[in-house]
């Protein structure tokens, strides 16, 4: 069998980024968590939660919420068949 692996990161209101590659994918998690976290103030809150350990199935989860409004970002991965491959 062969596989396409595309690396989602999007957040609920269609935001949404598609690579793929690994290192790709988690550059751009990196930075908007950073990104976040430079625009909040007082009062306001940015989380992340990762696990980069599998390269194929990294996982991560931004929790934000900015003048009082709550955003959930989220990365996981999308496997495909888009062949099978001869044997012999």
């Amino acid at each position: 069998m062969v596989v396409q692996i595309d690396y989602v990161f999007e957040c609920q209101d269609g935001f949404k980024y598609v690579r793929g590659t690994f290192e790709e994918i988690k550059e751009i998690v990196d930075k908007n968590y950073k990104a976040l976290q430079e625009i909040a103030s007082n009062g306001d809150s940015v989380n992340m939660v990762f696990d980069y350990s599998h390269k194929y199935f990294p996982s991560a989860r931004i929790s934000a919420c900015i003048g009082g409004v709550w955003k959930y970002y989220t990365l996981r991965t999308e496997v495909k068949e888009i062949g099978t491959r001869m044997q012999g």
